[in-house]
């Protein structure tokens, strides 16, 4: 006589397979697998307001990473430099490889990273809308400039910056000047300038 299958041993597979089924589509779905980040942090000499995290990390428009956290930093010890704001991002590094290196030979990517710094690779913070002041961090070479490294950071690896615009100031100087111009007597003017042309052309 067969024995009887037990409805809760049934069940309990039957639930364990569909969360596996659900984490993998997840995972999938997400691209993350397969996919290595690598976490770096960065130091800006001005406000990073503007930033966000989840912000995109570009190299030439292309989205190469992520902003993944803004924090602040309070040093007591030191009256020169009491707080800064170290911005962390990931980068994915799954597309990064030697040109000239082929398909099968994988190169390690934070020695591919150091390599590009070493060629000019540096970080600054640029406007993505006048309009939001949303800013995005920019990844570029410029060979002509000298690494900055503040050395603040003893466990993430440190990327190097360049001095970026106070957008923050930048953008309190457009609002000021688009007040001044909005309190001209624009109609007034417009008429006094109208009226000097009329006599010019009775002249």
């Amino acid at each position: 006589m067969m024995k009887k299958a037990n409805p809760a041993v049934i069940g309990g597979f039957v639930i364990g397979a569909v969360c596996l089924v659900i984490v993998g589509i997840l995972m999938l779905s997400s691209g993350q697998l397969f996919k290595e980040k690598l976490t770096y942090v960065l130091y800006f000499g001005s406000s990073v307001e503007g930033l966000q995290r989840g912000a995109p990390v570009k190299f030439r428009g292309v989205k190469v990473g992520t902003v993944s956290n803004i924090v602040v930093e309070f040093d007591i010890n030191n009256a020169e430099s009491s707080a800064r704001t170290p911005v962390y991002i990931q980068l994915n590094t799954s597309g990064m490889r030697e040109a000239k290196m082929s398909m099968d030979s994988t190169p390690d990517a934070q020695e591919v990273v150091a390599l590009l710094v070493e060629r000019g690779l540096r970080a600054s913070l640029v406007s993505q809308s006048f309009v939001t002041g949303q800013l995005v961090v920019n990844l570029d070479f410029h060979p002509k400039t000298k690494p900055r490294f503040t050395g603040f950071s003893k466990e993430v690896p440190e990327l190097p910056t360049l001095q970026s615009f106070d957008f923050e100031a930048i953008t309190a100087t457009a609002a000021q000047t688009a007040q001044r111009i909005g309190a001209l007597p624009i109609e007034e003017l417009f008429v006094q300038i109208q009226n000097v042309a009329i006599g010019l052309n009775r002249a």
